[in-house]
């Protein structure tokens, strides 16, 4: 079977049988938090390891989706807890669009979207975004493609990936064709000012919104996320989805991290600053920075390089980028994304690249 191209190569130095001693490794190929939880969000986890390893969680992440609504100010009832947004994403795609049917997404953006759009025999259409002005996105553009093209399904995200764009469609909600359900991705608005869409559920029968809890909480690893839903889409899709599907650390922690929003908007923070550090230093080559936003770089390589040469020699060494361009055709082959990673590890991977590149820094 058919699957999307996504990040993780690292797991072939670490090892994924978890057998061997982890080598030091700089996992910036997926997007996932550089920072870990609070120690007392730690400390309780410890305590109640034993427990929730040993008793099944709750069947359907009942009192999960009730925290979450009560934490967001959303409707009860309106929210759906899964085991990350992947299991979210294929269950809308393969319930609002079927085959023939026409799908519209960002080009390029995360390309799961496309993927799953294409595993159902939809029609998958592309709004370009243009390097050279900065992956702007035409509002007018993309409502024009909508009116004529009618598509099933049309997905944003936003902030987008991998170009950072910053979409704000709250205001043309009306617009959208009554035959169109618009799925907006939040995976990384947590890392912008953008304010989140997910209040605008409850008076639209055609928006759906998908928040991820693993990229600005630090819990890749417990595959957490839930979709903000209409009433009968909701109704729909939770019977899809297994029972005890959310384990019950995930579920655990979900209920927890909320009283921790101080700490981990702080450490959000703090991703701004080492991105900015990381594009400062990569302004020196002679490359170019193509976009920064969230907690990643999308960074052109001097010419004459690759991706094809420098991503391999660099995996060699220990120090994992994503090719871009692998995902997204737009691109150019020397496109790569850097994801944000702790200082010590960043400036590991910023020596590796200058001595797998080997040109001169800008003076």
């Amino acid at each position: 079977m058919l699957r999307a191209i996504h990040g993780g190569a690292f797991w072939n130095r670490l090892d994924p049988s978890f057998r061997t001693a982890r080598p030091e490794t700089v996992a910036a190929d997926v997007l996932d938090a550089w920072f870990g939880l609070p120690e007392p969000l730690l400390a309780g986890l410890a305590e109640e390891l034993p427990f929730l390893l040993r008793v099944s969680p709750p069947t359907h992440s009942e009192g999960l989706e009730t925290v979450i609504a009560e934490h967001r100010g959303l409707p009860a009832g309106s929210v759906l807890a899964a085991d990350g947004s992947s299991r979210l994403i294929h269950l809308l795609l393969r319930r609002l669009v079927g085959p023939g049917d026409s799908m519209l997404v960002l080009e390029p953006t995360y390309s799961e979207y496309r993927h799953v759009g294409e595993l159902v025999g939809a029609r998958v259409e592309a709004c370009r975004l243009f390097s050279e002005d900065g992956f702007a996105w035409s509002a007018e553009e993309w409502l024009k493609h909508l009116q004529v093209n009618r598509p099933a399904v049309a997905v944003l995200v936003r902030p987008n990936n991998p170009t950072g764009t910053r979409i704000d469609p709250a205001g043309l909600l009306e617009a959208v064709p009554e035959s169109t359900t618009l799925l907006v991705d939040e995976a990384y608005i947590d890392y912008t000012d953008l304010e989140s869409m997910e209040g605008a559920v409850a008076g639209c029968e055609r928006l759906v919104v998908i928040k991820s809890l693993s990229k600005a909480y630090g819990l890749s690893g417990a595959r957490l996320a839930y979709a903000v839903l209409p009433d009968r889409l909701r109704e729909d899709l939770s019977s899809e989805i297994p029972p005890w599907s959310v384990s019950g650390v995930a579920q655990w922690l979900g209920c927890r991290i909320w009283d921790h929003s101080d700490w981990f908007q702080a450490r959000r923070l703090e991703t701004t600053e080492i991105r900015r550090g990381l594009v400062r230093a990569l302004e020196r080559f002679s490359g170019r920075v193509l976009a920064d936003c969230a907690n990643w770089v999308l960074w052109e390589l001097p010419s004459p390089w690759v991706n094809a040469e420098v991503v391999p020699k660099l995996a060699e060494l220990g120090v994992y980028v994503r090719d871009a361009a692998a995902t997204a055709p737009s691109l150019s082959s020397g496109t790569i994304r850097i994801a944000v990673r702790p200082p010590e590890e960043q400036a590991r991977l910023l020596r590796t690249l200058d001595g797998v590149l080997g040109c001169p820094a800008k003076s």
